[in-house]
Formats: structure tokens, C-alpha cells, sequence
């Protein structure tokens, strides 16, 4: 939790380059997966959202699908947030999609935007 707290809150620039490097290796695993995964997407680097789609996708066990599958919600990128949300509405799992839409409700800086677009699908 220090760690994450650190890269994300804190900005801490050794914190991040660590998290960035092992995510680049694939090196995403321990205790500090969440953290080193979250860290990665609050740098908002282009491609890292597809990286995270495919090690879902090929996950081995169901935390690491998981990880990868909220991974975007702390991008803190509206249009992130906004793709991710579409895609909670239609090819992820029914019983995954309310807690990811949740994750991007409760973002500082996405989730007012993610609740208005949210509304719009009362019906489904």
C-alpha cells in the first residue's frame, strides 16, 4: 500500500521508474502487482491500456485477469475511462462490469464524467 501510495499520490519519481520498468519486463507479480500496475497507468503512456487488455486476456489465474481488467479505471484518462465503461456494457463479464464501473465512479478525476456517461445506460 506505501508503495502504491508513493508512485501514485506521491509522485515519487524512483517509485514510478521502478514500477514502470518491472511493468515493461512483465515483471508484475507479489505483493506489489496492484501497485506496480496502477502506478503504470497513472503515467497515462500511450499503448498501456492494450498491454493491460492483452495480460488479461492471457492471464493464468483469475487475480491477475482481474488486475489487468480494472487496471484502467486509475489511468485518471477520461478517454480511458469512457472506453473502459463502453466496454463494461458489453464484452466483460455481467458479474465484473458493476464493480468496474464502480472503480471508475470512484476516480478524482474521471468519475464525475464516467457517472453522467454511466446514466445514459439506465435501461441496460
Amino acid at each position: 500500500m506505501i508503495i502504491g501510495a508513493l508512485g501514485t499520490y506521491g509522485r515519487d519519481a524512483a517509485v514510478i521508474d521502478e514500477a514502470l520498468a518491472r511493468f515493461d519486463t512483465g515483471r508484475v507479480s507479489g505483493d506489489l502487482a496492484d501497485a506496480i500496475v496502477s502506478i503504470t497507468m497513472r503515467q497515462q503512456r500511450p499503448g498501456d491500456v492494450s498491454v493491460c487488455e492483452q495480460r488479461r486476456a492471457a492471464a493464468s489465474n483469475p487475480q491477475e485477469e482481474q488486475r489487468y481488467l480494472f487496471a484502467p479505471a486509475s489511468s485518471g484518462d477520461l478517454d480511458v475511462a469512457l472506453g473502459t465503461l463502453a466496454r463494461a456494457f458489453g464484452e466483460v463479464r455481467t458479474q465484473d462490469a458493476p464493480y468496474l464501473i464502480g472503480a471508475l465512479i470512484r476516480d478524482r478525476a474521471t468519475g464525475p464524467q464516467a457517472w453522467r456517461a454511466m446514466t445514459e445506460h439506465w435501461d441496460e
